[in-house]
């Protein structure tokens, strides 16, 4: 049984009702805070006829200066555009609401938003017995930070991407909580949550399959619960198949997407931070006509009359590993401007509030003012990413110590493991957010491609806060060896 102490227990609950006010503040009341469109809106926009509203603006393009007031939806659906992601059901149903022409107010697309995470998000919290300190911890961090709101009043997917991990971290902690065996309405609706990021964009599409293969491995080793262990290795394998099937007119190696990211990771990040370019240019299989070209992004002024190296768009991200072996400069280096463009940790080049608006100007103010993001960026960068980096190297460590805590005869208590498993998931989460944007796209938009590194730093900072409890007695298990004195 968990117990806490009566006055922590109540802290705990005017807290989590704070926090509901200030998310409904936030995005449910004029003016809203939301990221203005960078032109990808029409990638959800398309798939049925939902879009941005800018007077004088076209519909399908940009405007990255400033969030529109509202929505227009006119059932103008233009699938040459549409990329699917399990982040079109809040718009679908929007659209259902509503007949064409109807002009739409945010609060109505972020109140659908809000209201389907709410359901999911108390049934998680249902099911996080000895680790609900925690579930409050990391609800608290992330959705009191306005970075991370911002994007509910938004056609982005990033919403689901956020969402999807804040349950895997709640219910992933709790899982490893279980003493005999596994609860199947848990790892039901971890399952679903599973798909719910492995659906909604590629990048995280891969990260989830990742997630599978390690709770397959807990499966297997705590639990020797073959179908799970079935049912995880075979979601890891399908979310990545499955995503690139119905999205497979933008992924090819004809878009322009999949050359852009060719050229931003090679060209920009990868090949700059060789000792000896010419070396790694030969290891790409590049020719040498390509060393003009190192340092040029997709969006460099000399790539408009013509690509200077198409070859780059033939090399293959696994032949990276090898290069990293030779030359690990091409590693490390881009990793760690990767940490300096990721500050401030949401994406500047955006607006996020309507323009000449003092009332949006004071309540950003406020809600910066409170913010998690907001006081890692008062921490000098070195300070900052010397930070990052001891949570990535002491990630592996932790990883080894639940691997060992896992074990049928280990005396661990309970809800300490679940703690273990989200700084583990939290760790690895900022990890792969910045690798996977770096090596992904180089340095473009890379507080956008990277947008779980902040949640899985706040899962960090919540696991080591709920130890902390723990060890002062907030938080006690009465029935899970070893007993504390």
């Amino acid at each position: 049984m968990r117990a806490y102490y009566p006055c922590f227990r109540h802290i705990l609950i005017v807290l989590l009702v704070l926090c509901i006010f200030f998310i409904c503040w936030m995005t449910l009341f004029d003016p809203v805070i939301g990221y203005a469109n960078n032109s990808d809106f029409i990638r959800q926009s398309s798939c049925m006829g939902l879009w941005h509203n800018h007077a004088d603006l076209v519909k399908t393009s940009g405007y990255p200066f400033a969030p529109s007031p509202n929505l227009i939806y006119d059932a103008d659906v233009q699938m040459s555009h549409c990329v699917f992601s399990t982040d079109n059901f809040f718009a679908h149903i929007v659209a259902l609401l509503h007949k064409p022409g109807a002009v739409v107010p945010y609060w109505q697309y972020a109140g659908v938003k809000l209201l389907c995470f709410a359901t999911f998000f108390l049934l998680a919290f249902y099911l996080a017995g000895d680790t609900r300190v925690s579930a409050y911890l990391v609800f608290l961090l992330v959705f009191l930070d306005w970075s991370v709101l911002a994007y509910v009043n938004t056609m982005y997917a990033e919403f689901s991407v956020i969402s999807a991990m804040l349950l895997i971290f709640i219910l992933g902690a709790q899982w490893l909580t279980s003493v005999e065996k596994s609860d199947y309405k848990l790892l039901m609706l971890l399952v679903f949550s599973l798909c719910w990021l492995g659906l909604s964009k590629l990048q995280w599409s891969i990260f989830a399959s990742l997630l599978c293969v390690i709770f397959a491995v807990i499966s297997l080793v705590r639990f020797q619960a073959w179908r799970e262990v079935l049912v995880f290795l075979s979601l890891g394998i399908a979310l990545p198949i499955v995503y690139s099937m119905i999205n497979v007119e933008h992924l090819g190696p004809e878009t322009g997407a999949f050359k852009a990211n060719k050229t931003n990771t090679f060209l920009m990040a990868v090949l700059p931070a060789a000792n000896d370019q010419h070396a790694a240019l030969t290891h790409l299989g590049l020719p040498e006509h390509c060393a003009v070209a190192i340092g040029y992004s997709w969006y460099s002024p000399e790539l408009a009359n013509g690509h200077p190296c198409p070859e780059v768009f033939n090399v293959k991200r696994s032949q990276l590993l090898s290069l990293f072996a030779s030359q690990p400069s091409t590693f490390f280096t881009p990793v760690w401007r990767g940490l300096s463009e990721i500050r401030p940790l949401y994406p500047v080049y955006l607006g996020v509030i309507v323009p000449d608006s003092k009332t949006a100007t004071v309540k950003l103010k406020v809600a910066q003012s409170i913010a998690a993001s907001t006081w890692l960026m008062r921490l000098p960068e070195v300070v900052f990413k010397g930070l990052v980096v001891s949570v990535m190297l002491i990630n592996p460590v932790l990883w080894m110590l639940l691997i060992k805590s896992i074990r049928p005869y280990s005396r661990l208590a309970s809800e300490l493991r679940g703690f273990l498993f989200l700084a583990c998931l939290g760790g690895l989460t900022c990890g792969y957010a910045v690798f996977s944007s770096v090596f992904g796209d180089g340095y473009i938009e890379m507080q956008k491609h990277a947008v779980l590194f902040l949640p899985g730093l706040l899962a960090v900072l919540a696991a080591a806060l709920s130890c902390f409890l723990w060890w002062l007695g907030c938080i006690t298990q009465k029935d899970t060896l070893p007993q504390r004195h």
